[in-house]
């Protein structure tokens, strides 16, 4: 892939006042401006998000317990049982094919701001391993990006071909769920409530983003507890109204 020009122009279009402004850029880096490798999602799109929550509240000792909200005011002054479970789908966050390249030819030092992509040998969709060359372990899940697929660019080829985010890591699934229960303390206006919470309550495995370094070897395509949401964490909660 040819370099960058010395002076490139921009043009800057503002959306909101219908403005357009002109100006020379005088060092250009051709990984974000200047080819359309750059274009792509930014790096944390949702391309679904699903969320669903559920409400059932039954009161102890009412004649209807569909009429939980009465129970409130019920003579009998019952404990009523609260019930909520929440679920939450989403599509997984991007993945951007990285290299590091040796000192000598790199263009910065400067993190994530400069990091150069390599080429694809095929389409994108290659780049995914088949479930059938995945190794978990106790603490990581390997090969689920299939390194042959990608390589590193010659010096005189700095950028490789790689789109930015050009794929997509494992959609996101999780349940919560929730209890509460409130006991009246003699009268409508006090009342002691006890609340459990539970978060991923499936203690479902979510993982972000995989290592997608080609220069990092067999961590390629790995997923590690550093890089995973959450497990299952439950509260306890107790609430005193009056």
């Amino acid at each position: 892939m040819s370099g960058c020009p010395s002076g490139a122009l921009a043009v800057l279009v503002s959306p909101l006042k219908n403005l357009v402004g002109v100006h020379t850029v005088l060092s250009c880096h051709p990984c974000d401006r200047c080819t359309r490798h750059q274009r792509g999602l930014n790096n944390t799109p949702l391309l679904l998000s699903r969320t669903k929550n559920t409400l059932r509240r039954a009161a102890r000792g009412h004649p209807n317990r569909r009429l939980a909200h009465k129970a409130i005011v019920d003579p009998i002054r019952p404990s009523v049982y609260t019930v909520r479970t929440g679920r939450l789908l989403t599509s997984g966050l991007p993945i951007n094919l990285t290299y590091a390249p040796n000192a000598q030819y790199a263009v910065s030092s400067t993190s994530a701001a400069y990091s150069v992509r390599p080429n694809l040998l095929g389409s994108p969709s290659a780049v995914y391993a088949p479930h059938s060359k995945w190794v978990k372990t106790a603490s990581s899940l390997n090969g689920t990006l299939d390194a042959s697929q990608v390589s590193v660019p010659t010096p005189s080829q700095y950028f490789g071909n790689a789109g930015r985010n050009d794929l997509r890591g494992p959609a996101f699934a999780q349940l919560d769920l929730a209890a509460h229960k409130s006991f009246p303390l003699g009268s409508d206006a006090r009342n002691l409530e006890f609340r459990i919470e539970a978060f991923n309550a499936l203690n479902s495995t979510n993982f972000q983003q995989p290592d997608s370094a080609k220069t990092d070897g067999a961590s390629f395509g790995t997923y590690t507890a550093a890089n995973a949401y959450p497990s299952r964490q439950v509260q306890l909660a107790l609430r005193l109204s009056f």
